[in-house]
């Protein structure tokens, strides 16, 4: 710029010795990729490799960009939640520094860093309470209250947790580690860190409009990058007590209420083979009479079952197809607690009739596509099907706005009119929410690739994915809308205990029109209202 005439040579002089500032590393664009890829591998199989890159195709998709962005971000910020709580697996490496300390007056490059972006850094000193970390040629500090996650260590060649007492930070850090952190404050003069770490654990999540069946946002792993199988669409696992919906659903199909009452008692069912299936509850225990919506609400197993048992296999397998799943299902009870696999995307859209009132929508990502000039080649319009009265749709959202308000699913409580329900599977393995208020149906899967492993105990899908659904969903602009009540419901006092009619208006319940009780209860009603849960069940 000297040489052309356009700086002084004392300008030149005085640009040289100032530090390159370099935009932080930004991996918006990798949001999108799992989406992308989807999209790719359909237009391939459509219209083939040659017309798909030489073609000039105009693809119009149903993708929501906001929404897509904010999937990724929920999904990747909650699955280094759950990582955490594995413990601290060490750092990623080991660098040399100079004597001195790694002096950084002669360094002349660095990024400028934003509040939350991830990075590696080097512990340039560490001490009992606070370690001096250089990262993007920064250099901050990291105190022990920003690594107290850390405490718990996680040993990947055994697999073992331990708990570290009295934590100090030469605990876990040691001059020259690299390890993972986070710009928590960027200020002149003084930034400081927290303690991060790659999750190894993935997740999926699937975001659907309810009326139309578009894609509205699809995360398919932790990052791209890293793996592009994209868990959202190829990843089938078991659903565990978040195909229960599906058993409630196809009862009020068939004659039972929100008020209808089951025993939850021990219960045994011959196996075929040696000894019998004696389903239990998560916390091994009974309740006896329970109504449909508190069974639901705490996803009790015993009554599902018998739910099941009494709806009958051949009927529920029916609703089932009707539903859209359908295929190697188990003509067993076991079916009664997700013993089957599916994937997010399955799942999704398979809820979907829960929300809109009873049409079952096909998947649509691709809205239309355009030649190079102009001409329509493609135009894919919602099509829906009703599948379920929207009676019956209704009760069961009713339901499970309950298991967020107070059952398995409180995590997943935005404050606004919204319904789902949690699953795990055995071991841990799984951990799912499916989740919907009156416009958007939303999946998240948590797990490992390896099937073998778990999550660790106490990692339900109401702490490992209803937190990642509840962060998506706030983001999402949505609005106070509650659910709409159709024509042919009522609402009537009941007696809680016993599921009858009562002359006491105190509790309430939804029904359909002429299938309500006849008979009151002689019983007074107690004012006692549901029980919030506040541990984590199922």
């Amino acid at each position: 710029m000297e040489e052309e005439g356009y700086i002084k040579p004392s300008e030149r002089e005085w640009a040289k010795k100032q530090p390159i500032n370099l935009a932080s590393l930004r991996t918006t664009t990798d949001a999108y990729n799992y989406f992308l890829e989807y999209i790719r591998q359909q237009l391939e199989q459509r219209y083939g490799i040659e017309m798909v890159y030489r073609g000039a195709l105009r693809v119009y998709t149903s993708l929501n960009k906001k929404a897509q962005i904010s999937a990724q971000k929920s999904l990747q910020e909650g699955l280094r939640e759950v990582d955490k709580r594995r413990g601290w697996r060490g750092p990623i490496g080991k660098r040399e520094i100079t004597k001195g300390g790694d002096d950084n007056t002669g360094k002349t490059t660095s990024f400028v860093a934003s509040v939350n972006d991830i990075a590696t850094g080097v512990v340039l000193s560490v001490g009992v309470k606070e370690a001096v970390i250089k990262s993007r040629g920064v250099v901050g500090k990291l105190s022990i209250a920003d690594a107290m996650w850390a405490s718990n260590t996680f040993n990947t060649k055994t697999s073992k947790m331990n708990q570290i007492k009295n934590f100090k930070l030469t605990d876990i850090l040691n001059r020259g580690d690299v390890i993972w952190i986070r710009f928590k404050t960027v200020n002149q003069g003084a930034v400081s860190f927290s303690l991060e770490q790659e999750p190894e654990v993935e997740g999926a999540l699937v975001a659907v409009e309810a009326d139309t069946g578009y894609i509205k946002a699809m995360a398919g792993g932790f990052s791209f990058t890293r793996s592009e199988f994209n868990r959202a669409t190829l990843a089938k696992r078991q659903p565990g007590s978040a195909f229960k919906p599906f058993i409630y659903a196809s009862a009020l199909e068939n004659g039972f209420t929100p008020a209808s009452i089951i025993v939850d008692e021990p219960v045994s069912y011959p196996t075929g083979l040696a000894g019998n299936w004696q389903p239990e509850n998560y916390d091994h225990k009974h309740y006896g009479p329970t109504r449909l919506r508190i069974a639901l609400a705490y996803s009790r197993n015993v009554v599902t079952v018998k739910l099941l048992q009494a709806v009958g296999i051949d009927k529920f397998l029916a609703f089932m197809k009707e539903i859209g799943i359908e295929g190697d299902l188990p003509r067993d009870l076991t079916i009664s607690l997700g013993s089957i696999s599916l994937s997010p995307l399955n799942l999704t859209y398979a809820y979907l009739p829960f929300a809109n009132g009873g049409v079952k929508y096909k998947d649509i990502s691709i809205r239309y596509i355009t030649d190079s000039k102009g001409n329509v080649l493609e135009e894919n319009l919602p099509e829906g099907e009703v599948v379920m009265s929207p009676q019956s749709a209704f009760l069961l959202t009713s339901m499970l706005e309950d298991v967020i308000k107070y059952g398995t699913g409180r995590r997943a409580n935005i404050g606004l009119p919204s319904a789902g329900k949690t699953g795990t599977s055995n071991d841990y393995k799984d951990a799912w929410f499916v989740g919907y208020t009156p416009h958007i149906v939303c999946t998240v899967w948590v797990g490992y690739d390896d099937m073998k492993k778990s999550l660790g105990s106490g990692e339900v899908g109401g702490r490992a994915a209803a937190p990642i659904w509840a962060n998506f969903m706030k983001s999402h602009g949505l609005e106070n809308e509650g659910f709409v009540l159709p024509e042919g419901i009522v609402r009537l006092p009941i007696d809680p205990e016993t599921g009858l009619l009562s002359y006491e208006p105190i509790f309430y319940e939804y029904f359909k029109e002429g299938n309500h009780p006849k008979e009151y209860s002689s019983s007074p009603v107690k004012a006692d209202k549901p029980k919030v849960l506040t541990d984590d069940f199922d």
